[in-house]
C-alpha cells in the first residue's frame, strides 16, 4: 500500500483548524498542513486516484462477511487528553470511504480500554452497526 503515506494524514483537511489556533493542534497535523514533507501536487493526486482504485477492491473483498473485525491500535488506550493516540489503524479505512466502528474489547495493563474495530464496506453501515453490536454484547458477557 505504497500510496498511503502520501496521503495518510489528510493533513490537507485540516485548514480551518489550522487557521482558527495552530498551537492547539499536534505538531504532526501542523507539518501535514504546512506540507512539512513536500509531497507535491502531482503525488497528492496520484495517491488519492490510487486510493479511490482501492476502494471498489476493498467492497470486493468485505462483501464476503458480515463484518471483518481489525485492531484499533497497536496499543490500549494512553493516559489522559493530550494524546489520543496513533490513528493510523484507523486512516486506512477513512480512505477507503469504510463504515469504521470501535468496540472496546479488552482492558490493557494500565487499566484502559483496547479497542476493535469492525469494518465493512462503502454504505454497508448497518451491516457493521449490526455485527458491532453482537460484538460488544459477546465482550460484554464474556466480562461477567
Amino acid at each position: 500500500f505504497s500510496l498511503f503515506p502520501s496521503v495518510w494524514g489528510e493533513g490537507w483537511l485540516r485548514g480551518t483548524e489550522y487557521l482558527l489556533d495552530k498551537e492547539k493542534l499536534a505538531r504532526k497535523i501542523v507539518d501535514m498542513v504546512e506540507n512539512r514533507d513536500s509531497v507535491s501536487r502531482k503525488d497528492l493526486l496520484d495517491a488519492c486516484d490510487g486510493v479511490a482504485r482501492l476502494r471498489p477492491v476493498w467492497d470486493e473483498i468485505a462483501s464476503r462477511y458480515d463484518a471483518v473485525v481489525v485492531p484499533s491500535a497497536v496499543d490500549e488506550a494512553p493516559v489522559g487528553l493530550g494524546y489520543t493516540g496513533d490513528a493510523s489503524f484507523n486512516s486506512m479505512w477513512t480512505l477507503l470511504h469504510a463504515p469504521a466502528l470501535n468496540v472496546p474489547g479488552f482492558v490493557g495493563e494500565k487499566g484502559l480500554p483496547i479497542g476493535l474495530t469492525v469494518v465493512g464496506g462503502r454504505f454497508c453501515d448497518l451491516r457493521v452497526l449490526h455485527a458491532g453490536k453482537g460484538i460488544g454484547r459477546a465482550f460484554q458477557e464474556a466480562s461477567l
